[in-house]
């Protein structure tokens, strides 16, 4: 006789899927990090990390896309290379371009939250506009 065994989701499917959404953005924005022009005034360099930031808040929403960047901040705090240079280590972090590292989990919040609100209000608008 054959036994039967129940399957137990831990996890729902979405979560998985926003999971490896999440580290692909953070790998993203690992790679826009290394297109840097360097100001002479400045410690901090231009570079493409804000795409990244944008894309986790439009792409992930507010808790995923923060979620993805701080994984961003974390593997780099831990000592892997994804700063800006080919930069890594707590050094960074705390340095003086820490502080724009830190924000980028609370700007793909703050873009991935206002893109949402938003684009519930402009539906909503819509909506409004179709039933008349």
């Amino acid at each position: 006789m054959a036994e039967q065994y129940e399957s137990v989701e831990l996890v729902g499917d979405n979560t998985v899927e926003y999971f490896a959404m999440a580290v692909v953005v953070a790998a993203l924005t690992a790679a826009f990090a290394q297109f840097t022009v360097p100001y002479p005034f400045s410690p901090a360099p231009f570079t493409l990390q804000t795409v990244g930031v944008y894309l986790a808040g439009l792409l992930l929403g507010p808790v995923w896309g923060g979620l993805a960047l701080l994984l961003y901040a974390v593997v780099g705090a831990a000592g892997a290379p994804v700063f800006a240079g080919f930069g890594a280590g707590f050094g960074i972090i705390t340095g003086p371009t820490g502080g724009y590292i830190l924000s980028f989990p609370v700007a793909a919040a703050v873009i991935g939250g206002s893109s949402t609100v938003e684009s519930t209000r402009v539906r909503s608008t819509l909506s409004r506009f179709h039933c008349r």
